[in-house]
């Protein structure tokens, strides 16, 4: 049950994160305590520690994803000299737009540090208070140019009160890093037959608000199940919210590995958990793909069965694709224009890895 605990020793991705936290006038700064609630939140929710973990609805207790993700404000800067990386900004912009503004000392905000090696988060007040958060994803062109990173609205950041209810827990972060990390809100594709593309959650219709639970927007899947609405990707309330599933986090793993390789490092750790799952990645498969970059053909080797590919542009758009063609080794590419590519290779249960490559 999500009530037992349980030891688990597992490797886990630690990532150093830069805020950039940015204001006009003092009274709308905000303290480092409140960066540290936030990291709290965000290192519990992916470690499935959190609090309200209990609160999952029962037909989804056993989907519940350990990410082996945690988060560390970064101690060395760029140049290898020690930092506390909370970075304190007064700008005249009193608010900022939905854009990449926030992320430029040109445009009044704070410019990235190296979006390869840190995760850059950005905490300002939103021209639009509806925005909450917003994020890169990976395998679109927002990965180039120093705009690699996350914004949060400033009043939905950390543990930030009641006032800002029911979006104060901290939640949004964790969505926003689910972004980050390659996920898609569990409502994108509304009924479609498999929703966000990810087996073990089931599609939604639409956005859930507040925490409408026993909901069940779609009838397409087989069988019926009813919404997860407390899922970290969905618009449910803050308290609402309580897990990432195993699949969510094999996807999350699978980026790691492959698309955001250069971020962080791993460590072994124990750690105790409320649910009776390992941590479940994805990540431990041989995939080989050469020539990168190439001008005509990529070649694939791997350890599992390829069942179809799909190759993205570095505008997220699907580009090529092949259905029933269980383990090609190689893929033409000559016709695609010269660029930056993602090569989506799924497996069996709809899981997927991404590689990134080059066409010259």
């Amino acid at each position: 049950s999500a009530n037992s605990s349980k030891s688990i020793t597992t490797k886990v991705r630690f990532i150093p994160v830069v805020f950039h936290v940015l204001y006009d006038t003092i009274t709308n700064d905000i303290s480092n305590q409140r960066v540290y609630s936030q990291l709290k939140v965000l290192n519990d929710d992916f470690l499935a520690m959190n609090a309200n973990l209990y609160q999952t609805q029962p037909d989804f207790v056993n989907r519940i994803g350990v990410s082996a993700i945690q988060f560390y404000i970064a101690d060395k800067a760029p140049d290898g000299s020690d930092t506390i990386a909370i970075i304190h900004k007064k700008t005249s912009v009193k608010s900022f737009p939905f854009n990449n503004n926030v992320k430029h000392n040109s445009t009044q905000g704070d410019s990235a540090w190296n979006t390869n090696k840190y995760l850059n988060i950005c905490v300002c007040a939103q021209t639009n208070p509806n925005i909450l958060g917003y994020s890169s994803f990976p395998g679109t062109a927002l990965m180039y140019g120093g705009n690699d990173g996350t914004v949060v609205n400033i009043n939905n950041f950390g543990l930030s009160g009641h006032q800002n209810a029911p979006y104060h827990l901290g939640r949004t972060l964790t969505h926003e890093l689910g972004h980050y990390m390659g996920l898609y809100h569990t409502f994108e594709f509304g009924c479609m037959a498999e929703g966000d593309s990810i087996k073990d959650t089931p599609p939604v219709l639409s956005s859930h608000a507040g925490c409408d639970k026993g909901s069940n927007t779609c009838s397409t899947d087989s069988p019926n199940e009813i919404d997860m609405v407390e899922n970290f990707m969905d618009y449910s309330d803050d308290g609402c919210m309580t897990m990432f599933s195993v699949g969510q986090v094999g996807i999350m793993n699978s980026v790691l590995k492959n698309v955001r390789d250069s971020l962080g490092f791993d460590s072994t750790i124990t750690f105790t958990t409320q649910i009776g799952i390992e941590a479940t990645s994805f990540t431990n498969e041989k995939i080989e793909i050469f020539p990168n970059p190439t001008k005509d053909i990529l070649k694939l080797e791997t350890d599992f069965t390829i069942l179809k590919f799909e190759i993205y542009n570095s505008l997220g758009q699907q580009i090529l694709s092949n259905d029933n063609q269980p383990n090609q080794s190689s893929i033409v590419v000559e016709k695609l224009p010269n660029g930056n590519y993602f090569l989506k290779l799924f497996k069996e249960n709809n899981q997927y890895l991404i590689k990134s490559f080059q066409k010259q």
